[in-house]
């Protein structure tokens, strides 16, 4: 997340971040006000905690769609979630449900899948088109060779508020 971020100008006028954790369920780390410059966003992504456990990745989606973009102030801004996920979900069905709704609620999804994966359901997570909204790498070590494409993706659509659905993964992994 620090890598992808520090490519974005943070900003209360530019773009701005939230994570959402899941793991047996879904965890708001903080919202897209809480940290408008990289010292502190990269200083709160670092107290992210890992959390054992399932993969409720519909949890996660749905928590985004409802507590984080429902209630921004940054109306007519572009919506991004970036869905990052070491495994495959808890439901495919719920998954594929929540990234739809939320899909049609305006928000563009990215899926990045590391590692065992599933493909059908990042696909289905993802908006269109899947070649550049989707991404699956065999560890976290690959993650540089990405970063450069999520953001000329990114900046595209001129796409400020950011929120990153992280499975709580190991934070020395972010």
């Amino acid at each position: 997340m620090k890598k992808v971020t520090r490519g974005l100008t943070i900003g209360q006028s530019n773009s701005q971040v939230a994570v959402v954790s899941f793991s047996n369920s879904a965890r708001l780390e903080f919202g897209f006000e809480d940290h408008l410059d990289h010292a502190s966003l990269e200083k709160a992504i670092n107290f992210i905690s890992y959390d054992a456990g399932g993969t409720a990745t519909s949890q996660g989606i749905k928590l985004a769609r409802e507590s984080v973009f429902q209630t921004s102030s940054r109306k007519g801004a572009t919506k991004v979630a970036l869905v990052i996920t070491d495994g495959s979900s808890d439901s495919f069905h719920h998954t594929v449900t929540e990234a739809k709704i939320t899909k049609e609620a305006g928000v563009v999804l990215f899926a990045l899948g590391i590692g065992n994966i599933n493909k059908a359901e990042l696909n289905a997570i993802a908006s269109p088109p899947e070649c550049t909204h989707v991404i699956v790498l065999a560890g976290f070590s690959e993650i540089d060779n990405v970063v450069q494409e999520i953001e000329k993706a990114a900046c595209r659509g001129m796409l400020y508020p950011w929120v990153f659905l992280i499975s709580r993964i190991s934070a020395a992994e972010l």
